[in-house]
């Protein structure tokens, strides 16, 4: 009877704080960016005289809105965000944007994304960027094979169009569990719920940075999703490996972004942009 009441009390101790951080962190989803504070006028200016191509799906639509929030707070930021993947439509600076492929899917992603720029995109735009999703990468997916084949792609793009800029994306990540179960589970040495995705997702993400650090922009993507407003990483452990995976504040449903998290990414994606 006192194991089962331990057990129990621990159980509600763990909802309870959750209930308790998820409140806390609902406070923040107005949060205020003020992009000007650690971007300058001149930098923004630049960020909107730029032609950018964004082949993506869901959680790129979610980072897109962020920048919509954002433009909201900071009338300054009269960035254009223009959804097209028609060539002949890119005349004025912008963030033109598509869907590529179809989720779960990623070698028809890259094999989609590539086509575009080939059909007239990579004559008309200053830079392009290719985003996976988190569902594209998971425990079984060979990720040795998929990075090869957007390494050949990018490969590609660079030697029919040696003037564009290529900006490479981290992995998305997904929240894992946590808690008194994935405790149990981690003592009898099994993998909690959402830790073999992220393990996948976190080594697709190490061959980007491996490749084209020092090579290419990347955009991190993957650490900023397990950043926490504080800076504190989120991180979970196996066999002695540190992995990331989403800070739970950022999302409602485990992967997309949330009110609050899209922001976070969007201020990023634009800091990142103005530096460039």
């Amino acid at each position: 009877m006192q194991i089962s009441s331990f057990f129990i009390a621990t159980i509600l101790f763990s909802l309870i704080s959750s209930v308790s951080c998820n409140n806390s962190e609902m406070t923040k989803q107005n949060l205020h960016i003020d992009i000007t504070k650690d971007i300058s006028k001149n930098d923004i200016e630049k960020i909107t005289t730029k032609l950018i191509f964004f082949g993506h799906q869901s959680v790129g639509y979610n980072l897109l809105q962020g920048i919509e929030d954002i433009k909201h707070q900071n009338p300054d930021l009269k960035i254009n965000i223009i959804e097209s993947d028609d060539s002949n439509l890119m005349k004025i600076p912008g963030l033109y944007h598509s869907k590529v492929g179809k989720n779960r899917n990623p070698s028809f992603k890259i094999n989609d994304f590539s086509s575009k720029i080939g059909n007239g995109i990579g004559k008309k735009v200053d830079m392009v960027a290719l985003k996976l999703c988190y569902v594209d990468i998971k425990k079984d997916t060979n990720i040795d094979n998929i990075f090869t084949e957007y390494q050949s792609a990018v490969n590609d793009i660079k030697s029919k169009y040696p003037s564009l800029k290529i900006i490479h994306f981290t992995t998305p990540l997904k929240t894992v569990q946590t808690g008194f179960v994935a405790w149990i589970k981690k003592l009898i040495g099994k993998k909690p719920g959402g830790y073999a995705n992220n393990i996948r997702r976190n080594q697709y993400t190490q061959k980007i940075i491996n490749t084209y650090q020092d090579v290419d922009p990347i955009f991190d993507i993957a650490n900023f999703e397990s950043t926490s407003l504080e800076g504190k990483p989120n991180f979970f452990k196996w066999e002695n490996t540190e992995y990331r995976s989403l800070v739970p504040a950022y999302t409602d449903d485990g992967g997309h972004l949330n009110k609050l998290g899209r922001k976070v990414i969007a201020e990023k994606f634009l800091k990142f942009l103005a530096k460039l």
